[in-house]
Formats: structure tokens, sequence, C-alpha cells
């Protein structure tokens, strides 16, 4: 597929110096060019959708809102908007839309939109009494199974992430650890002390940080889940978002979650993280308040 879509790029100069232009990693300039690639088929050909007018795409999106979930459908306008826009930048296109602005809405962190009999845009984490509950059932388990988890639940990594990390990315003395996120961009991860007591149990402190594959990642974050009674409802990533959301109820401000999701837009934490309410301390409290 990969091969296919760079065939594509090669044939076509626009995409090309688009993508030169707006990609920052592979995998945006991947899934910038699947989007767009879908919009052509959608409109016809890529001299439609330079040119296409702002009330085709409403009619578009308003089209897609029975079936897909919110955030596909900004993806999709913000992936379009970002290709027009570029167009008119360089000459390809008389002059950019006035495009009415796409309303950014912090969604309940429980919110749920079910299409299709699935459940797609979903957006839910574990309340604090379950994330305890999940931290007891994790100390029973295989020493790494426990540090995953704790990533992902107290540190808020990405699977990937997880799997990626290296003993030589961790300060267990200063309590710190530096993740490699999207984009190949570094961020500095405070750990809480049940994350370093975790850590602390592993046998083997060298190369990799966690001897497994991803599959099993993916599966212990479901399994997880399971445990707090919500079996279905979330995953590895619920995780990561439930460690988001208790920093915010515990007092953390937006910009502060921001930096420690690693997200480049604080928009994307807006859109994705939304605290339930506001306490005094920036702490998930996952392990007990100190």
């Amino acid at each position: 597929m990969a091969d296919n879509l760079e065939l594509c790029v090669q044939n076509n100069n626009v995409l090309s110096r688009w993508l030169k232009a707006v990609a920052r990693s592979d995998d945006t300039r991947i899934s910038y060019l699947r989007t767009l690639l879908f919009w052509k088929r959608t409109l016809g050909d890529f001299d439609k959708v330079m040119n296409v007018s702002q009330e085709r795409v409403l009619e578009i999106c308003d089209w897609w809102r029975k079936d897909l979930a919110e955030r596909t459908i900004r993806h999709r306008w913000m992936v379009l908007r970002s290709f027009v826009g570029w167009c008119a930048s360089v000459g390809l296109r008389p002059e950019p839309p006035r495009w009415k602005r796409y309303a950014i809405r912090s969604m309940r962190v429980d919110e749920k939109r079910v299409v299709r009999g699935g459940k797609a845009g979903l957006r839910t984490a574990l309340t604090l009494k379950e994330a305890r509950k999940v931290l007891k059932w994790a100390r029973r388990q295989d020493p790494e199974k426990e540090v995953v988890i704790l990533l992902e639940m107290v540190a808020g990594l990405r699977g990937i992430e997880v799997y990626r990390a290296k003993w030589d990315d961790v300060d267990l003395s200063k309590g710190t650890m530096s993740v490699e996120g999207k984009g190949g961009q570094i961020r500095k991860v405070r750990l809480e002390p049940i994350v370093v007591r975790a850590l602390e149990r592993l046998d083997l402190k060298a190369g990799d940080l966690v001897s497994v594959c991803r599959r099993s990642i993916l599966r212990w974050g479901k399994e997880a889940w399971e445990v707090a009674g919500r079996e279905g409802e979330g995953s590895g990533h619920g995780l990561r978002r439930t460690a988001a959301t208790l920093l915010r109820e515990h007092g953390a401000d937006l910009e502060q979650v921001q930096e420690f999701l690693g997200h480049s837009d604080v928009k994307t934490t807006l859109r994705c993280y939304v605290a339930r309410k506001s306490k005094l301390t920036a702490t998930t409290r996952i392990g007990g308040r100190k």
C-alpha cells in the first residue's frame, strides 16, 4: 500500500511539493496522502479538489456525519484545507476560499458516538477508583506487565512509545524518562514514585525497557479495562487518556497536560482530553496522595 502511495506522489508534482511543504514525518505524509486521495475519489480528480468550494465541502461533511466520528471528519477537513490553502499560496488557485471556521469543541471524557452498531470517536477514561483497581491487579502480574500498564496509565505514554523505550532513556535517581514521540520529537516525562518502584523491580536494566511484542502491549491495555469492569470500552490509549484526565482533575493546567502528552498543538489536547472537574494538586493520585 505504501509503495502505491509513493508511486502516486512521484507521478504528481503538485502532491510531491505539497507533502514536502507540510509533512513533518513519514506517518504524517502517509496519513495526509491517503486522506487527499480519498477527497480525489469523492470529488473526481485533483483539479476539482484544488478548486472545490466551501459549500460543496460542508455538504459532504454533513452527509458524513451520519456514519463517521467527528474526529475523522475534522481530519479530512484539515487536510483538504491545508492542500487548497497551499495551492493558493503557490499560485495554483486564484485565491484561497474563505473557509468557515470548523469549531473546536472539547469532548467529555466519557462521551461516546455510536455508529453502524459500533463505537466511533470514543473518548473514555477510567475514574480514579477504577484506576486504583487496575493498579492493584497490575501489582500481582509479571513485572514487565505492571511496568507497561503504569507507563500508559500513570506516565501517559503511547503503546508504541513503551515498545520503543530503552533503559538509557530512564533516570531512576531523578525519576524522569526521555520519550520519543510522534515525528521524532523528544519530551521528558516525570515518573511518579509508583512507576519508579515498578521499574526498579525489573531484573534486566539494559537494552530495551520491556522485551514483549507490540501485540502483548495492546492486549494488556484491553485487559486492564476488563479488570476495571468496562470490557470493550477502551484500550492502552484509553489508559494514556486516563493519566491526562486525572492530571487535569487534580490541578494541572491545559499547557502542562499538552506538554505531558507531547501534543504539538493544544487543540489536539482539547479535542481528546478534558477534565471532569478540577482539584488542587497536579498528580494522577493513582498511587496515593504523595
